[in-house]
């Protein structure tokens, strides 16, 4: 999910959605990352 870095509440709305996706899907921990970065899986 990409956002714009001057949003002052994006942070706490992106919170929001990991703690909601974590209680819905039964979810241990759910992967953040702030950096710009290219991964694979």
């Amino acid at each position: 999910m990409r956002y714009p870095p001057t949003n002052q509440h994006a942070n706490g709305d992106l919170e929001q959605i990991r703690t909601d996706y974590q209680h819905l899907f039964d979810q241990e921990s759910v992967l953040w990352t702030d950096s710009t970065a290219r991964v694979s899986f």
